[in-house]
């Protein structure tokens, strides 16, 4: 039996709100697993991010995007570390993901057709053309 073991617990949420709540979630479950199998647990935090929004208006041009090339499209909040993360503290910005196979990301697994890709490229270039055109 190891004397200890080291995890990293990646909590995530769309709201600064919700991480807390995530948090003292994660708190209360290690303190009451140590109480019942009488271990010690200690609690660090090694990196912090505030979720971001990204930009509604590129969202919005982006949803239209991918109606027009025939895309469907999910609003749905990553709160990965993406670069819009970080960029989207500066600029506007917004998130294009194409689906790929089995829902399997960021593996040596991880698989995207090419007609997926191809399509996304278009969302993109679409939704350029259209902030391109757009005033302002």
């Amino acid at each position: 039996m190891p004397g200890a073991a080291e995890l990293t617990i990646d909590a995530r949420g769309p709201t600064p709100e919700s991480v807390a709540g995530l948090e003292r979630h994660v708190a209360e479950v290690t303190a009451r697993v140590a109480r019942e199998e009488k271990l010690e647990v200690e609690l660090e935090e090694t990196f912090s991010l505030e979720p971001l929004e990204l930009d509604a208006g590129l969202v919005d041009a982006v949803e239209r995007a991918a109606a027009a090339e025939g895309a469907a499209s999910l609003r749905l909040p990553s709160g990965a570390g993406h670069d819009a993360m970080v960029i989207g503290r500066h600029v506007p910005s917004a998130m294009i993901f194409v689906p790929s196979t089995g829902g399997i990301s960021h593996s040596p697994a991880e698989h995207t057709p090419a007609d997926a890709l191809e399509l996304g490229v278009r969302v993109l270039i679409a939704t350029l053309a259209e902030i391109l055109a757009s005033p302002g």
